[in-house]
């Protein structure tokens, strides 16, 4: 395809954005009343059981004003956001169009997501660091969820190349599917139809302790990606060995490490000024998939944890953040034992507005201590410079730790001695804060080392 003049391109990407901009509100509306075309279909079918009792009951007067008032009103607003979604969708093809249409174009395939902060400065952070062996790149997103059709292909195909990563895409239940068997939902016939080369960066294997293990898809194609793949470089060790376990012989040295680019914060971003009138300590949590993370202990691992921030609260204030929706549920144990904390919903600021990576960071670079459950709050952190003290329920966790020389900065959930572990190495950390923060630049180093390597071996 012929390149056209990046500025008129620009101006058309600018038109774009502003027409996205100016649905923001009414989408957010119109999602806040109805949640989406199956909450309408299930408030749908709640209405129609009334209609039916009212009509056994010979209720006329109600039947008439579901039909006449309710029913219409609904049918509009599902009208209304299903052209809202189509104009959305009209868009983002706009756009994908237009990105090809620029020189040096990479399709990134992420998953850009503002439902989760340690995903929205993943892809932001991975973008910059690419960035650093060639600024010229034009990055034409591409949801890691989206359908694979024809289209799909052809967009891929017009581009210099496909960038893959980072984040634990490895995992076989966030985007379930019978052709790949993890979250890239693509067949080994469509792989085979991708004639640009492919980069896998900074990827994980994020399957779950006492997980379901992959389909039997998920092998074939595995080996075909690897196969197929100009670099594939995972984000841990523990991911290297886990992955090669699914390979065929000849394949198994393709796999290299590349850490994750959150790990680097610090290289790629002039990290904000540390300015906190108050020294405190953030706390993050976890619950999805929580039998696994906790087995049947999740209470007890929560008290515990509870506990040790009511301890650290008497010289510290506790700040909860909340990656996504869910993380909150930590903040019942904390009321439950009175434990003074202040509630910090990252995921919900970016439903408000659009805030800069640095905005983000400063979350981050703030603390005097982290305590992590999330691979997230433990990887941005360690970019930013900050101490954190990992809860160990993922492999994903032990493996970081592993990597950076530091197993002692984690705790595994599930020890016996779990709580007072906990305490004894956030206490050791605040204490020696200045000395783990050295440790932290000297591993951070060799990170970046190997980065670059790993970078300047690649076309891009």
């Amino acid at each position: 395809m012929d390149k056209f003049d990046v500025k008129v391109i620009n101006s058309l990407e600018d038109i774009c954005r502003d027409m996205s901009a100016l649905m923001q509100p009414l989408d957010q509306i119109i999602r806040r009343a109805v949640h989406g075309p199956e909450a309408m279909e299930q408030l749908t079918e709640k209405i129609a059981d009334i209609a039916t009792q009212a009509e056994e009951n010979g209720d006329l007067e109600l039947m008439k004003f579901i039909c006449s008032n309710i029913l219409p009103q609904m049918d509009g607003i599902y009208q209304l956001y299903e052209q809202l979604e189509q104009i959305k969708r009209n868009l983002k093809k706009n756009e994908t169009l237009m990105n090809l249409l620029k020189p040096n174009c990479i399709c990134h395939i992420a998953a850009d997501t503002v439902g989760n902060v340690g995903d929205y400065i993943l892809v932001r952070s991975f973008r910059k660091l690419v960035e650093r062996k060639n600024s010229d790149i034009s990055w034409c997103p591409i949801y890691i969820r989206d359908e694979v059709d024809e289209e799909y292909l052809s967009v891929c195909n017009q581009s210099k190349g496909i960038l893959l990563g980072g984040g634990g895409f490895f995992l076989r239940d966030t985007n379930p599917n019978e052709l790949s068997g993890w979250q890239w939902a693509i067949s080994v016939e469509d792989l085979k139809k991708i004639k640009v080369p492919i980069y896998v960066m900074g990827v994980g294997y994020n399957r779950f302790r006492e997980q379901e293990e992959f389909a039997e898809c998920f092998i074939e194609n595995i080996n075909q990606l690897v196969e197929q793949s100009a670099f594939f470089g995972l984000r841990n060790h523990g991911s290297i060995e886990a992955i090669r376990g699914y390979l065929r012989e000849e394949l198994k040295g393709k796999v290299t490490y590349h850490p994750c680019a959150t790990t680097v914060l610090s290289k790629l971003y002039q990290l904000p000024e540390r300015s906190a009138k108050k020294p405190y300590i953030a706390l993050n949590c976890a619950f999805d998939r929580a039998g696994l993370r906790y087995q049947d202990k999740m209470d007890d691992v929560m008290y515990s944890i509870a506990r040790v921030a009511k301890e650290l609260a008497e010289d510290y204030e506790i700040h909860c953040y909340m990656h996504c929706p869910a993380d909150e549920m930590i903040c019942n144990y904390l009321d439950r034992l009175e434990v003074p904390y202040e509630k910090i919903f990252l995921w919900a600021e970016l439903e408000v507005k659009v805030l800069t990576a640095l905005e983000y960071l400063r979350y981050y670079t703030e603390p005097e201590l982290v305590l992590a459950v999330r691979g997230h709050a433990q990887m941005i952190p360690f970019g930013c410079k900050t101490p954190a003290v990992s809860m160990i329920s993922h492999d994903k966790l032990k493996w970081f730790l592993e990597d950076i020389g530091h197993p002692e900065w984690g705790v595994e959930v599930l020890d016996e001695d779990f709580e007072a572990k906990l305490l004894e190495k956030s206490r050791y950390m605040l204490s020696h804060r200045e000395e783990i923060c050295q440790q932290i630049e000297i591993a951070q180093e060799r990170l970046w080392r190997i980065m670059q390597e790993n970078l300047s071996s690649l076309d891009i």
